[in-house]
């Protein structure tokens, strides 16, 4: 017996030429963002065509802010680069950057801001067929 696996999106199932779609949802902070993108290399380098979305509100946005490091030293801004040159898309939301007063200079720039981070994952879920992986 073969079993064929598909993966469903909004308003149907996906084909097996359809790129897998998921969304990483960053909410706890530095520990939690270096693991992310740990795993987001390991994605890319076993699943090359997935499209990656990382959703980052509350404690999450911190490694999207400038001079933000990991605990080892290593900044968060070259990895986000290299991973944004890979296709990977970051977004921020920014309702968390207003309630912490962080200005909007301090997001990197591979960083694109959203109303609402809550809001634009769900989205990506129920309109976009996004899977969803908090790390």
């Amino acid at each position: 017996m073969v079993l064929s696996l598909t993966l469903p999106l909004a308003g149907g199932l996906a084909r097996a030429e359809e790129p897998v779609k998921v969304v990483y949802h960053l909410v706890d902070g530095i520990d939690q963002a270096s693991r992310a993108m740990a795993n987001i290399r390991n994605h890319l380098r076993e699943a090359p065509d997935t499209k990656i979305v990382v959703v980052a509100n509350g404690d999450g946005i911190r490694f999207l802010l400038a001079g933000a490091k990991e605990r080892n030293g290593r900044p968060f801004d070259t990895a986000v680069a290299a991973l944004a040159e890979r296709g990977v898309e970051f977004r921020v939301c920014a309702n968390t950057l207003s309630a912490h007063d962080v200005p909007v200079s301090q997001v990197l720039p591979q960083a694109k801001l959203v109303p609402s981070g809550v809001v634009e994952v769900t989205r990506l879920q129920a309109r976009e067929g996004y899977a969803y992986l908090r790390p």
